[in-house]
């Protein structure tokens, strides 16, 4: 089990699942039930989809008062192709090159 959490659209967060961190696919109806879960979970860092914030805006604020867990916002990769290349960028640094990545 990861000490690191992942909460956003499926498609924005499966690629950190093939690093070993923990995925939560979440919406704005049910975020503030995964946001609850992850918390409980006693997880170290939770990245959290941009998109996603202000609906759990109070609870982020609340959390961010102690030291851990920290939680640090990501661009959704639904957000347009700027975002696409921002997400597969994050993956890169912390994976490593996209060695199928065409010239």
């Amino acid at each position: 089990m990861s000490q690191i959490a992942i909460i956003g659209d499926k498609e924005t967060i499966f690629p950190f699942n093939a690093v070993g961190f923990d995925i939560f696919v979440a919406s704005s109806e049910n975020i503030q039930d995964i946001f609850k879960e992850v918390i409980s979970s006693n997880k170290k860092v939770i990245f959290i989809t941009e998109e996603l914030v202000p609906y759990i805006e109070k609870e982020i604020k609340e959390t961010m008062r102690h030291p851990f867990p920290v939680v640090t916002f990501i661009p959704s990769i639904t957000g347009g192709e700027g975002n696409r290349e921002n997400i597969v960028n994050l993956i890169e640094r912390i994976v490593g090159p996209n060695l199928l990545k065409g010239d």
